[in-house]
């Protein structure tokens, strides 16, 4: 049997922080009141007796934190999240799993469970829960908790995305409870990044949300529209008050179970605020104006952000290059609305983009190189296949390269059938139709619309329309999830955390929510996506991470070689938080801040002098 001790943060802050009072910001009169330490917040709840404590952690409660986003959740329902507009809210900050990932580190943590062990030969793995857990209304967190969540993800109905990692062979986890405190889990073969998965399953409340699974309304309960208080979660927040379009407000746990060294409880915030806000420029303006602690921006902006660091008093810091993508697609769902029986695609238009050499032309006609100079400044780098080089240990750079060459892209369209025959400037397809399509995006980021008006005017040189079409977010995700009813589309994805290819099995694996050209089909729809399917499949079994890297290289040289998505650039991350709060610890990965929510404190003494430490 192989032992697991629980892993704890490490003793000393790894990230040395330039910290200094500034502006009105968020932290406001809560965060002046609470200046006199840590006792200022009475806790009349008892302390769970496996409490997981935070070495070297030493911060003062009272203040608030004042972030941003661009669109309000979907849901409160953890299982149900898929964007990240929600995801930002539910995975972590209000729902834990058994085990965490640390941004910072990237280490697997205990979270839920204080310690694991499994059998040698990996198949049975048993997890014990922290003694004196309890939600955030004071109910207790035990095993019939994981069984309940257990038995949801794998309900066909409801099909959460997690369901798609949470399989070997095609088998699901089988979850027996062992007591109230234990928990066993047996996988039908090795599974090298189980771990990684078990910490995507967020548990639930049994106790809160039984009734509705029972009754078939679970998707829907845990809505925005549910009362505060019945939202009950095991992470540090709480959801205190929900303002559509205009903010959401959290506010601690009373029961969380984690402590710093002297035994406070955690969190020391008294709120974490977010403020929705319309786009990138309201984000940046809230951020000058002081109304917020943090904004990540524009590349354009940089030199400004950096210009204006002492007088607005806060820290830029650039992250490196992100693991986050963009990218575009073409719909190639053949299937067709079920109640009106119309084709999700004109025939017409679905006939062009199943045409390999109709997207080699596509990513021939991607100007990278001009798009990272004029919309990102130089901050990017061009991007080929789906894994950017910021993932040092899962990247290939044995891929499919189809860099701009207008030349190349006029043959493979001429390969494909498609001519000027009216003399009009564009093509037309054998049977005379004009070579035209409508590409979405965000009309909120106006780096990804520059991308595309780029893209829009090469393609007009190689004699295709392309008709650029800002919508809001909503619009795209109901396109996405439910009427597949659009030709084209510009977006991105943040990147998986944990960095690591199981991660991603729900965009390349052909059932996936998030197979974006082409999602949950029942059969692979090609022979490219059925051997994806296969390595992919295969995968989860690869203990060896020298063999994985080499299976996982051949599903990017895959992708790249028959451009479902057309890979764009790759950006660096760049964020500006304002000096008047201790225990951050910026990370490439999402979210970069507020990853460590809990640990941050509003200290405006404590930052000036750690900036004045870090500038010795």
């Amino acid at each position: 049997m192989r032992k697991f001790p629980p892993t704890r943060a490490p003793a000393t802050l790894l990230f040395p922080l330039l910290l200094a009072l500034a502006g009105c910001g968020g932290g406001g009169s809560a965060g002046d009141a609470a200046s006199s330490g840590p006792a200022m917040r009475p806790d009349s709840h008892p302390r769970p007796e496996d409490a997981l404590v935070i070495s070297d952690l030493h911060g003062r409660y009272g203040g608030r934190y004042v972030s941003t986003q661009r669109m309000d959740p979907k849901t409160w329902n953890v299982l149900m999240a898929n964007e990240a507009s929600t995801t930002t809210f539910t995975s972590g900050p209000l729902f834990e799993g058994l085990v965490s990932f640390n941004n910072y580190t990237q280490d697997r943590e205990a979270a839920l469970a204080d310690r694991w062990e499994s059998s040698d030969d990996g198949l049975v793995w048993t997890f014990y829960l922290r003694r004196g857990l309890r939600w955030s209304d004071g109910e207790p967190l035990t095993a019939d908790d994981v069984m309940f969540t257990s038995e949801v993800i794998y309900d066909e109905e409801i099909h959460p995305s997690v369901a798609e990692l949470a399989k070997v062979d095609g088998k699901p986890f089988r979850f027996e409870k062992i007591d109230d405190a234990t928990v066993q889990v047996t996988i039908a073969a090795p599974y090298a990044s189980f771990l990684n998965v078990i910490g995507s399953i967020y548990i639930m409340p049994r106790h809160k949300l039984e009734a509705s699974y029972r009754n078939r309304t679970f998707p829907s309960t845990y809505g925005v529209d549910s009362q505060p208080h019945e939202i009950v979660t095991s992470g540090p927040w709480t959801v205190h008050r929900h303002v559509p379009q205009e903010k959401v407000i959290l506010r601690p746990n009373p029961y969380y179970y984690r402590f710093d060294e002297s035994g406070h409880r955690l969190p020391y915030l008294d709120e974490l605020v977010y403020l929705i806000v319309p786009d990138q420029n309201a984000e940046l303006l809230n951020f000058q104006s002081g109304e917020s602690d943090e904004v990540y921006f524009r590349a354009e902006d940089y030199a400004s952000m950096k210009d204006g660091e002492e007088a607005g008093g806060y820290t830029v810091y650039d992250l490196g290059q992100e693991m986050g993508t963009d990218f575009f697609w073409f719909n190639l769902n053949p299937g067709k609305h079920p109640e009106t029986g119309r084709p999700y695609v004109d025939p017409v238009k679905l006939a062009w983009f199943t045409k390999l050499d109709f997207r080699i032309a596509m990513s021939h006609a991607v100007d990278r190189e001009g798009i990272a100079r004029n919309i990102y400044y130089g901050m990017a780098e061009p991007l080929f296949g789906p894994i950017p080089p910021a993932n040092k240990k899962w990247h290939s750079d044995d891929i499919e390269r189809y860099p701009y060459d207008l030349d190349k892209a006029r043959a493979a369209l001429d390969r494909s059938g498609f001519r000027d025959t009216d003399g009009d400037g564009y093509r037309e397809d054998e049977r005379g139709n004009k070579l035209s399509f409508v590409m979405l995006t965000g009309a909120d980021n106006r780096e990804r619309l520059g991308m595309c008006n780029i893209i829009r005017d090469d393609l007009a040189k190689i004699g295709v329309e392309c008709v650029v079409s800002p919508v809001e977010f909503n619009t795209i995700i109901s396109k996405l999830r439910s009427t597949f009813d659009y030709e084209a589309m510009l977006l991105g994805l943040t990147g998986g955390v944990p960095p690591h290819p199981s991660q991603s099995s729900n965009v390349f694996m052909s059932s996936g929510k998030t197979h974006f050209w082409n999602p949950e089909q029942p059969f692979p729809a090609t022979p490219w996506e059925a051997e994806i399917d296969r390595l992919m499949t295969a995968q989860v079994s690869i203990m060896d991470e020298a063999e994985l890297a080499e299976s996982f290289a051949k599903v990017q040289r895959i992708i790249s070689e028959n451009q479902p998505a057309i890979y764009t650039v790759s950006r660096r991350g760049l964020i500006a938080v304002r000096n008047k709060f201790t225990g951050l610890r910026p990370s490439v990965l999402r979210p970069w801040v507020l990853h460590v929510s809990e640990q941050i404190s509003y200290d405006p003494a404590g930052a000036e002098r750690e900036l004045a430490q870090a500038e010795r």
